[in-house]
Formats: structure tokens, sequence, C-alpha cells
């Protein structure tokens, strides 16, 4: 359009009447300035169009895995690997219980697996989950886990995981009312521990864990912890201790489970209060923003379960509308494979 009104600037045209129509010449008007125009516009456009893809590639989906069978089934493995493809999955938080428990070595499918998942765009982050990892008396084990994830694939880059995510929940041990600040004290100690390992470790290795909204909170009933002399959410405490990792690199996945996106109660407003702290105290973060598909009885506002996938991709929209704008914002997670894939239309 730039172009065309140059072009009409230039020559005179004609009136159905026959008589010229001089358009305004543009100032020093000559085939440089219109060669200059034009590659100023179409420069112009593959700006514009690169920034959409990248805009629409920067929208990570993630989604969390409980079951062992895709590593353990070829058929199963098949459909998972259609379905991440489907539904714009390009990571996938990789439950590692049932291997490490596992009587029969599976190390050998796990590779394989990984192999494959690479090949179709994947990347895989070892998953693990329980809330006794918070308590000292666990973090042995637990580091024992992160190596064991390190150390998958060996010399051949195909097969290694791409990261962890730890979905430890210390809010569920029974202990937790009467014993809060000590276990979360005990709590980002171990994410200190995990994260100067990690740091250690190769390029590019993920150390992520997934906490509930609520973990920003200022209540002292709920989630505030004096730790290293600084009382902060918990969720603050590991966005800080995380940024010591480099860009993209400490992960946090806020289950900001709600069923409408917007309003006071909607997953938007609960997840902001951590985008907009990473983006000022932890900018080598990514914070990815959680949602819910299981049936969870009792509690249909925090799940998709009855609305459906529509209603489920319409909050997903309004999600990445809101933050996309923000470098900290790492994405979207679905939880989890089985209900997601039963989610009805």
């Amino acid at each position: 359009m730039f172009i065309e009104h140059y072009l009409k600037a230039k020559a005179p045209t004609q009136k159905a009447s026959g008589t010229p129509v001089h358009y305004a010449k543009l100032p020093n008007g000559d085939f440089r300035t219109l060669l200059l125009l034009c590659v100023a516009a179409i420069t112009a456009g593959i700006v514009g169009e690169g920034q959409t893809v990248r805009a629409q590639q920067k929208t990570n989906r993630y989604m969390w895995v409980w079951t062992i069978e895709p590593v353990t089934e070829v058929e199963v493995q098949k459909e998972f690997f259609q379905f991440c493809r489907a539904k714009g999955v390009n990571g996938v938080y990789l439950t590692t219980g049932p291997v490490v428990r596992s009587k029969k070595p599976l190390d050998g499918e796990v590779r394989l697996f990984l192999r494959r998942a690479h090949s179709h765009g994947l990347k895989v982050f070892a998953l693990s989950g329980d809330p006794h990892f918070s308590l000292a008396s666990h973090h042995a084990g637990v580091l024992k886990r992160l190596e064991w994830a390190l150390a998958m694939g060996g010399k051949d880059a195909a097969s290694h995981f791409d990261g962890v995510e730890f979905d430890i929940e210390p809010h569920v041990l029974k202990e937790f009312a009467a014993e809060r600040e000590r276990i979360l004290r005990e709590h980002l100690d171990l994410v200190m521990s995990l994260r100067n390992r990690v740091r250690g470790a190769r390029k590019g290795f993920v150390l992520g864990f997934s906490v509930p909204f609520w973990f920003d909170t200022q209540s002292p009933q709920k989630s505030l912890v004096t730790w290293r002399a600084e009382r902060l959410p918990v969720t603050f405490h590991m966005l800080k201790i995380l940024n010591g990792l480099a860009a993209g690199q400490g992960r946090i996945a806020i289950a900001a489970y709600r069923d409408k996106a917007h309003g006071s109660n909607g997953s938007i407003r609960h997840s902001r209060d951590e985008i907009e702290f990473a983006a000022s105290h932890a900018g080598n973060v990514r914070v990815v923003i959680g949602q819910e598909t299981k049936d969870v009885r009792g509690e249909p506002k925090i799940t998709f379960w009855q609305e459906g996938e529509k209603e489920l991709e319409s909050k997903i929209a309004a999600i990445v509308e809101a933050f996309n704008n923000q470098s900290v914002f790492g994405g979207v997670a679905i939880h989890h494979y089985k209900t997601y894939r039963a989610l009805k239309p």
C-alpha cells in the first residue's frame, strides 16, 4: 500500500474524461528513493511476520505425565506422541517413581523413549514428587534422584533428560500445621542444594518445581517463612534461589488451578504476584502457569473436567495474552496426560 501511494505520486493517471490527474510528488522522488522505500516496506513485513512467529513459539505447553506406560508400551507410546503433536505439547514432566521402584531395570526403555521423544520435538523432564522430600532426613535420597536423571543417557545426548521437575507439596505432611516454618526452611535448604548441584551440571539442564499458587501469600499461617535472615513467602524464596542459575534454567510451575482466567479468583490473578516478583527479583527464572483437567470431586472450580477442552483452550489463550509480554513467562502446563486426553471437546 505504501509503495502504491509512492507510485501514484510519481506518475499521472487519467480520469474517465481523459484529463490527467497529478498526485503530489514526494520530496526528492527518484528511483533511489523508490528502491529504499521498497526495501523498507519489505523488511518491515518480514520483521513483523517474524515477531508473530516468535510470539507463538514463546508459549511453551508442558504436560504432567503420571503414568509410565508411554515409556514401556509401544502402542501407548505412539498414541502419546500423536496426542502431544495434536495438542501442541512440546515438553513433558515424566514420572520417574515407577522407574526407580521397579524390580525390573527400565533404564533401557527410558533411554529409548527419550531418543524418540526428542525426535518428535519434545523436551522431557524427570518428574518426582513426595511431601517427605522436604524433610532434611530425605534430602540425600532426593539428590540421588537428581544424579540418576543427570546420568541418564551417558554420552548419548539424544537420550538425556532435559531437566528435572519436583512436585513435592510439603503442605500435605500431617505435621505441617504444627511445624510449618521448620518444614519450609528444610524445603528451601533442599532447593538450594539441588540448585548448587545443577549449577555445576551440564549446560541447559533445567531445575523445576511445582508449587501451589497460595505459596506466595504473606500469611504466616500459610507460606511466610524466615530463611537465611529474610522473611518472604516460600515461592519468592524459591525464585531468588533459582535465579542463581542461567537464564531459563530455573523454573517454577504455579498450580493456578481455576476454571476461569479473569477475576479475583482466576488463574491470572493467582499467578500475577509470582510473575511480577520474578520480573523484578529473579529475571533468570521462568514461571509456568498450570491448569487442571482431572475430575476433582467437590471442587469443580479448580478443574476443566466439567467444562471441557474448548473452555480450557479459551482460558489458556487469556493467560497467554495476560503474560506473554513478560520475559519471565515460561508458558503453560496441563495436569495431567490421562485426564487431558479424556477431556470432552
